[in-house]
């Protein structure tokens, strides 16, 4: 399954995911086996969200596990460049490192060498289906 068909096996599944972002679809699928209570709680956080959905069908899971790999890719893309922006404000790598929740400053370096190193893997959104 690839990017697209993963959002429309979603937004076809879910109408109101139609037009979510791949965030939110991954999020409301990680939400959806959750016990009912923990799971009407998370439903009252986000914001358009008026039915409660369907335990979630092996396919969902697979749409969401592959809109989860570029979702995880847009947030690594961010980290990078905030870590550059804040780089560039002479924010210190120790200050970096705790801000990033890491132990040391040389942790810190070495999340953005690999952050760094991730932007140069393929576009998984352009990846071709397959079994």
């Amino acid at each position: 399954m690839d990017v697209d068909s993963a959002r429309a096996h979603l937004a076809a599944r879910y109408t109101e995911l139609a037009d979510a972002s791949v965030e939110r679809m991954v999020r409301a699928i990680a939400s959806s086996d959750l016990q009912s209570e923990w799971r009407d709680i998370a439903v009252r956080w986000e914001p358009d969200c008026k039915t409660e959905r369907p335990p979630a069908s092996a396919e969902d899971a697979e749409a969401a596990l592959v809109l989860l790999t570029l979702v995880r890719r847009m947030l690594d893309q961010d980290e990078r460049r905030l870590i550059d922006i804040a780089r560039d404000r002479k924010v210190t790598w120790p200050r970096i490192a705790r801000a990033l929740g890491l132990g040391q400053p040389q942790g810190a370096q070495q999340r953005r060498k690999r952050l760094a190193a991730g932007d140069r893997l393929p576009d998984p959104s352009r990846r071709t289906s397959g079994s």
